[in-house]
């Protein structure tokens, strides 16, 4: 990494470029083949600034040129310069859990991962906010393309698809987490990212789906994101000629339509116009066609990715405690200073009849407002305790579901034929 004084006289130069007027001259100024050298030759000779300082012309001179071509190296620029290796992705397990713990470290908060165990939607009937779904199905020794929705992609070059982010499938064993950030970065709510996604998100509107298809791979973020949730059982599979891949189609609603974005096509997929209520209705008959028509032996998932309803009322919970704690000790102070000059007014004059009527509706106005906060918090503990229930029952449906009772049905249908209590039922070896 070259020094970041060699930068310095660049950056502030170009800075100034953003409030000049239009000149129309149309040849690069030396300032900007400099800084192209220098971002693809880092080796480049620290001298060469001094020179190249000594003989250039403004960067003000060239505003729209180099604006334009600065943009584009920047895209270059992202894309070359790192050094993570793209091909050192692991397989990760397709499961709500595993999400939830990525979004986590992308430094989002009150989102979560959430099974879908029908498509009734039922469990999503309850939740304030869904922000995307991403169907999971895996296959062997298919086309990609025979799990696709039956829609052709939209015109990469269309205002709406350059305002989507997309990504296309480059990398091995990314396409968990191109799934997950077509749902992050594409959903009408804001949501707080970490620096990278900032970056990537900014990258897509003017790179196209390969090139953010690439930068996702060579983010070493994003891909220790993913080493660290992969099983070594798992990878230990993928190295077998009878593992299955995973295909990750997400579903998000955007800008009035419900849009559809798979990794091996070349642009996201417009499918709709759709209400903001119900979007995620407009999906079961898509995903009720992809499971009739995908093979009977493959196996299928269903994530959500929702608001996290217990992470916002625990920390609602916390907020209002502090305030009620604020209030109860204003009130405890109100009511020693009532009492204490109540006990010195036959004696002093400092504290009058109308001090004590402005003490006691101060104290009335605080009590009010105490007692609603109380009554808040209990409102919220009562929501806390439904939906830390609520999680408790997933986890152990999750451990009823996954659980392998074949052990202990072989064992248990043995001992009875050892017992001679299925004599009609022999047992093969």
């Amino acid at each position: 990494m070259p020094p970041k004084t060699r930068l310095k006289p660049a950056a502030v130069t170009s800075t100034k470029l953003f409030n000049k007027q239009k000149t129309g001259v149309n040849e690069a100024p030396n300032e900007y083949l400099y800084l192209k050298n220098h971002l693809n030759n880092p080796e480049h000779n620290s001298n060469d600034l001094s020179e190249n300082s000594s003989q250039s012309t403004s960067f003000s001179d060239y505003p729209d040129q180099a604006t334009f071509r600065i943009d584009q190296l920047c895209t270059q620029s992202y894309l070359t310069k790192r050094k993570t290796p793209i091909d050192n992705w692991h397989i990760i397990e397709s499961d709500h859990d595993v999400f939830t713990k990525m979004i986590k470290s992308y430094g989002i908060r009150d989102i979560i991962a959430r099974e879908v165990v029908t498509l009734n939607f039922d469990e999503l009937r309850e939740t304030t906010q869904v922000y995307g779904l991403i169907f999971v199905s895996d296959y062997k020794d298919q086309k990609s393309n025979e799990y696709a929705a039956p829609n052709d992609p939209d015109d990469p070059d269309d205002p709406e698809v350059k305002d989507f982010f997309f990504a296309t499938k480059v990398v091995k064993n990314a396409c968990a987490t191109a799934a997950l950030l077509s749902v992050l970065l594409n959903c009408d709510s804001s949501l707080e990212t970490c620096k990278e996604l900032k970056n990537l998100n900014r990258l897509s509107k003017r790179a196209n789906s390969d090139d953010v298809g690439a930068a996702i791979g060579k983010s070493k973020m994003l891909r220790e994101t993913n080493n660290s949730l992969s099983s070594p059982e798992i990878n230990a599979v993928s190295s077998s000629s009878e593992c299955s891949d995973y295909h990750f189609v997400s579903y998000v609603f955007k800008n009035g339509f419900l849009w559809e974005t798979d990794s091996t096509k070349s642009a996201p997929v417009k499918i709709k116009l759709s209400p903001a209520e119900n979007w995620v209705d407009s999906v079961k008959g898509i995903l009720e066609e992809l499971i009739e028509r995908t093979p009977f032996n493959n196996s299928f998932n269903l994530i959500a990715i929702v608001h996290d309803e217990l992470s916002s009322y625990k920390r609602l919970f916390h907020e209002k405690n502090m305030s009620a704690n604020a209030y109860r000790n204003r009130i405890k102070l109100e009511k020693k200073t009532l009492e204490e000059a109540e006990k010195s007014s036959s004696t002093s004059l400092e504290y009058t009849a109308s001090d004590q009527l402005v003490t006691k509706h101060v104290l009335r106005v605080l009590t009010k407002k105490y007692t609603k906060i109380e009554a808040d918090l209990t409102v919220i503990k009562k929501k806390i305790l439904k939906f830390t229930r609520k999680r408790e029952e997933e986890r152990i449906n999750k451990v009823r579901r996954k659980h392998d009772y074949y052990p202990f049905i072989d064992a248990f249908i043995r001992t009875l034929h050892n017992k001679s209590l299925l004599p009609d039922a022999p047992l093969g070896k």
